[in-house]
């Protein structure tokens, strides 16, 4: 199911708890994050795609911060509006890496290397209390104190999205350099494709999907600001991320 994304100043963290000595009938969850490259083309030197304006995007050099995901429960009287504003209520201990978005499925992400793009990756949490849930909240960040940076050949801290490359419109042979360096902050509100009860423990699989190509959807560098660009881009690829569930 696709994703409603939102620009957003808020959240995070969270914590898992492994209680001792109790029967086992906690759950187990398994995230699994990864991206599906269908109409990207692979370069010896990165990659790139055309979007659906016919404008082609080559990126040499990339990095994003997912920061975390966790499960939503299932809402009964949260309104629609509600759930959109939360995105926009400020938690200050988040950013310091206290406090959070407080349900024990959440993990934190990673910064995720573009160039070369890796698989994804994987985190596993034990769910020891009873809850219901419908939806995953999806949220790509500036990284802070819990994400190691050192690993990047451009400078991530408070940085959400750096990406290096050029960019040409369509039926046009000149190159033009892109430069994207962010602190803007994007998420979405997943549904599941079936509810997760924690009731009677057991092991669920959630897999979230990136549509790589959907990155650069209608997006036109010639008409817009890099303020624009950059959260045209954190929209694009919040806004088509998949939840899938292996069958039990």
């Amino acid at each position: 199911m696709r994703a409603a994304a939102w620009l957003s100043l808020a959240l995070l963290a969270g914590c898992d708890s492994d209680p001792d000595g109790e029967p086992d009938t906690d759950l187990s969850l398994r995230w699994k994050v990864n991206w599906d490259t269908t109409g990207v083309a692979t370069t010896s030197d990165g990659w790139e795609v055309t979007n659906n304006l016919g404008i082609t995007f080559h990126v040499t050099r990339g990095y994003l911060v997912t920061y975390g995901l966790q499960l939503r429960a299932c809402e009964t009287t949260t309104s629609s509006a509600s759930r959109i504003l939360d995105w926009f209520r400020p938690v200050p201990l988040a950013w310091a890496g206290h406090g959070g978005m407080g349900d024990q499925s959440y993990i934190y992400g990673l910064v995720e290397p573009l160039v070369p793009l890796t698989a994804g990756f994987e985190r596993t949490v034990v769910l020891p209390d009873e809850a219901s849930y419908c939806s995953i909240h999806y949220l790509v960040a500036r990284a802070d104190t819990n994400f190691d940076t050192s690993a990047a050949e451009v400078p991530m801290d408070r940085v959400t999205l750096h990406l290096d490359g050029w960019w040409s419109a369509a039926g046009s042979e000149i190159q033009t350099p892109l430069a994207i360096h962010t602190e803007l902050n994007t998420g979405s509100y997943i549904d599941l494709e079936r509810p997760i009860s924690t009731a009677g423990g057991g092991d669920e699989t959630v897999v979230v999907t990136r549509q790589l190509a959907a990155f650069f959807d209608d997006v036109d560098p010639a008409a817009l600001s890099e303020a624009r660009l950059a959260q045209s881009l954190l929209l694009n690829i919040a806004a088509a991320a998949t939840v899938t569930q292996p069958s039990l």
